[in-house]
């Protein structure tokens, strides 16, 4: 990790705060979203080489997959040293924080479930009509 990197802040960073990451869980990171990263370059293809509909559908679906997994392992990694160390530091209001950001988190990617568009997409409760 290169010093000016910590330094720079993109425009989606609310909380002002900086993590310093061990070199580990920096790699592991970074690799993460480096495989991401090649998936969504092989969803483009797929659009460029005008791949079948379901087929772009699935690959999108292994992304979504990806990125739940990397928000996973960075939340895990999150509570295991920000917050032990703010309440180990006597922040115990860093509990209520943590709660509220959980339900945030929870609504954004409840938002952005696709499974949930399909249920109301392919609902055929009422008429045995598909609903699009």
């Amino acid at each position: 990790m290169e010093e000016e990197n910590k330094e720079e802040c993109c425009c989606c960073c609310n909380s002002g705060k900086k993590k310093e990451r061990s070199e580990a869980e920096y790699k592991s990171l970074i690799n993460r979203l480096n495989r991401i990263e090649g998936q969504i370059r092989g969803l483009k293809n797929m659009l460029e080489n005008d791949a079948y509909c379901t087929d772009v559908l699935m690959q999108t679906s292994a992304v979504t997959s990806a990125l739940n997994s990397f928000s996973k392992a960075l939340l895990a990694n999150h509570i295991h040293t920000c917050v032990v160390d703010d309440i180990k530091a006597g922040k115990e209001e860093v509990v209520d924080d943590e709660i509220e950001f959980i339900k945030n988190f929870r609504n954004i990617k409840a938002e952005n479930n696709i499974s949930k568009e399909f249920k109301v997409m392919f609902d055929t409760s009422d008429d045995n009509d598909l609903i699009i």
